[in-house]
């Protein structure tokens, strides 16, 4: 099986539009990313997925550290991943948000994020 993780920053307060937001951004990255590479492993998680019904998961992160930790955990697996920048209310500056990582077997997903609690 595949699935699409997507890693929600806690400490940032969002409203669930800005949640929505940055994470609708995320996910659409990251797919592009895939349809983009030129990987065969990537193509065939994506076939994998969306043979097995789009699986998406989301799951939360504590803080900027934290979320940046398992950014470069996406990368030591060379798993497609996509960290969207938010701006909000209280923070206008754009932090970043929400990762998006996958889509990839679960197996291998789950070595970034299976420490992780939904969302």
């Amino acid at each position: 099986e595949a699935k699409m993780v997507l890693v929600v920053r806690k400490d940032l307060k969002m409203d669930e539009t800005e949640y929505s937001a940055a994470s609708v951004d995320a996910a659409i990255q990251v797919y592009k990313n895939v349809l983009d590479a030129d990987s065969l492993s990537w193509t065939q998680w994506l076939q994998m997925w969306e043979r097995c019904g789009t699986k998406k998961v989301a799951l939360k992160a504590k803080n900027e550290k934290e979320l940046l930790e398992l950014t470069g955990k996406a990368q030591e697996l060379a798993l497609p991943y996509s960290l969207a920048q938010c701006t909000t209310k209280k923070a206008p500056e754009p932090q970043p948000a929400v990762l998006a990582i996958g889509p990839a077997a679960n197996s291998v997903i789950d070595k970034a994020t299976g420490h992780l609690r939904l969302f």
